[in-house]
């Protein structure tokens, strides 16, 4: 494709954009237990309000929106939501249009998104070599299913931020760019609605600042967790599987006092080592990332030393000792929130110079079901409802509206926006999840300018859903905010 020339206008024509289907969020809580329920948890909403296209034009103003304007609190804990006049919590006025862009978001024959992705910016080679002997061994707290790796986090911050800025991660998984964030001396807001991933983002930011700490911590919890009862029986038959009795019954009495106290670095160490078939962990033979017994590899019969009881206390020390062996204490003033919530109810704080965050991958990766055990022993619950509200192409163009009208709201002026986004392309359907996200942006925060698209192929080796392709490339979207709006 040929690129344009210096002062070369593309004839402006009219594309049809897709009217907003269906809202429906899950009705319900996302719960915890007992005293260790976060308090900035919310409910989902029951019902979202209609939302319908605008039309923008050659200045990229939106009829009855525009970025930039008035938020409003939804109530309920500390997580509030920008609302429209019917209660919508994806925030802006909603247009009666006919669903169709023009300028800004349309720019021609050709889309400034298609003639980026035609011609990215290659990803650094090093982004392909292994980095888990050289980060912080905090990044390396417990396994999460589609994890960015923290060389791209490293390199996304330090090219787009400055030191003492605000960089808020929304859908920040197990915390990668918060941690990288606060060690390279900006200062980092993190959210995501999973129990399973705010815990690993709050052990690894609130973790103890020396070894010595964190072992004094552990001490006093494993003397309370002795005095502690539980009844292992009312554990459901598929948890209690995985386990010896007293070893899940020494794990479930230390949980009680670690949510007790919200020591989530303990916490985090303990789901670290919570299923594999290494000597250093707790379950059955097991697989590390997704929690399926390896029975049939490894029978009892031939294996018995395998299935035999398997202390807790020396294995969680030694967990520790791992998780800090390099770790650089941070300022906690450079930590400016974390907060568990959907991102139709977030308000990020009010003055961000950039966004850096990872959307949910669409379709691709079950968050909620490949982490169910941890979430059981974190919370009592298998996924909280997370697959559902973010699978298919409807929940993420609804997932990415409301994330994209809340960047706009927040985005300093020149600050920039950066989207990692995994592709995947069904035989059906030849769009990929990035393209989406790039109609939703010009449809909903034209003051959002699409800077460049930066290409990473990947090796498949992330689960995906049965019967699909698994992730093959992440295209990163940088946008950077309008100076003049």
């Amino acid at each position: 494709m040929t690129a344009l020339k210096p002062n070369e206008t593309l004839t402006e024509v009219r594309i049809p954009v897709p009217k907003g289907a269906d809202d429906q969020l899950l009705t319900g809580n996302l719960p915890g237990v007992g005293d260790y329920a976060y308090r900035d948890a919310v409910a989902a909403p029951s019902a979202m309000g209609e939302e319908r296209g605008g039309v923008a034009n050659g200045e990229g103003a939106v009829r009855d929106r525009q970025c930039g304007g008035g938020r409003a609190a939804a109530p309920g804990g500390d997580v509030h939501g920008d609302s429209d006049s019917s209660g919508s919590p994806a925030g802006g006025a909603a247009g009666e249009g006919n669903g169709e862009v023009t300028g800004a978001a349309a720019i021609g024959p050709v889309s400034l998104y298609q003639l980026l992705i035609d011609n990215p910016r290659r990803a650094p080679a090093h982004w392909k070599t292994a980095c888990t002997h050289t980060e912080s061994t905090l990044h390396q707290l417990s396994p999460y299913i589609g994890k960015l790796k923290s060389s791209i986090a490293h390199d996304l911050i330090a090219e787009y931020t400055r030191k003492g800025d605000l960089v808020a991660d929304i859908f920040c998984g197990s915390g990668t760019v918060p941690l990288e964030c606060v060690g390279m001396g900006r200062r980092a807001f993190a959210s995501d609605a999973s129990f399973y991933a705010m815990t690993l983002t709050k052990g690894k930011l609130l973790a103890p600042h020396s070894l010595a700490a964190a072992n004094a911590d552990l001490d006093r919890c494993l003397v309370a967790a002795g005095s502690c009862e539980v009844d292992i029986h009312r554990i459901p038959q598929w948890v209690r599987a995985f386990y010896h009795p007293e070893t899940l019954d020494e794990m479930m009495r230390l949980l009680t006092v670690l949510r007790k106290r919200r020591h989530h670095f303990l916490i985090a160490c303990l789901l670290g080592i919570a299923h594999h078939q290494r000597p250093g962990f707790l379950s059955y033979p097991a697989s590390n990332l997704v929690p399926y017994l390896r029975s049939i590899k490894f029978p009892r019969e031939d294996h018995p030393e395998m299935y035999e009881y398997r202390s807790v206390g020396p294995r969680i020390k030694a967990k520790v000792v791992r998780a800090l062996r390099r770790y650089q204490p941070f300022e906690p003033a450079l930590i400016a929130g974390l907060r568990r919530s959907t991102v139709e109810y977030l308000t990020p704080p009010k003055s961000v110079q950039c966004f850096i965050t990872s959307p949910p991958y669409m379709n691709a990766l079950d968050y909620g079901r490949d982490n169910r055990l941890r979430n059981w022993l974190l919370a009592g619950n298998v996924n909280d409802g997370i697959d559902k509200r973010l699978g298919g192409v409807t929940a993420f163009r609804r997932t990415m509206t409301a994330c994209v009208r809340k960047v706009s709201l927040a985005l300093d002026k020149g600050g920039h926006c950066v989207f990692v986004v995994g592709e995947r392309i069904k035989r059906t359907s030849e769009r990929f999840p990035s393209e989406i996200l790039s109609e939703v942006v010009d449809r909903s925060a034209p003051c959002l300018r699409l800077k460049e698209i930066i290409s990473d192929r990947i090796p498949d080796v992330r689960r995906a859903r049965r019967h699909l392709d698994g992730v093959k490339v992440e295209h990163i979207l940088v946008y950077e905010r309008a100076s003049s709006q």
